[in-house]
């Protein structure tokens, strides 16, 4: 198989899949983030994102890891990518701005806001055939050589540059 033969059934997500739910710090009034599908979030809001762009809001201090509904994951709930990660801060900190409660649902309408960041969108990717390397994305799913993926250009491009991977053309 070439690099060029890649079937879009081969290529798989490296890290930016949509599966992960974070709750938005900050008051309902103001804008929180800005969506590269459209628009921006209001803080309080939940999001549909990918494990990166959740661990740049938990980190960052601007979101809580929560469920579908907004209801702040503690524990053993938390998922794999958020564990270790500062919530508490986050909380403290929105109640101080805005006085949301993270342990009850989101006060909205509708479901989780699909959300992409900026070096997510369809042009910030690429799409790499790795060779000499084995990756493990923010699930713990590994990659190893010959594996097909696609993901961040800002994550992805350094593996290419040393040889480690080819650029899949699309």
């Amino acid at each position: 198989m070439s690099v060029t033969d890649a079937t879009v059934e081969q290529v798989q997500p490296f890290d930016v899949e949509r599966n992960c739910y974070v709750r938005l710090v900050g008051p309902e009034t103001k804008a929180a983030a800005r969506n590269e599908l459209g628009g921006v979030v209001l803080g309080g809001e939940v999001i549909r994102c990918s494990v990166v762009t959740a661990r740049f809001y938990i980190d960052s201090l601007r979101g809580v890891a929560c469920d579908e509904r907004g209801v702040k994951l503690e524990g053993r709930d938390l998922p794999v990518w958020a564990r270790g990660r500062t919530t508490l801060s986050a909380e403290e900190a929105s109640s101080q701005t805005s006085g949301q409660d993270f342990r009850k649902p989101a006060l909205r309408n509708g479901d989780p806001i699909e959300f992409v960041a900026a070096d997510e969108a369809e042009g910030a990717l690429v799409t790499l055939k790795l060779t000499k390397v084995t990756l493990t994305d923010g699930h713990g799913r590994e990659y190893g050589p010959g594996s097909v993926i696609r993901g961040r250009r800002t994550d992805l491009a350094r593996y290419a540059a040393r040889g480690r991977a080819e650029v899949v053309e699309a």
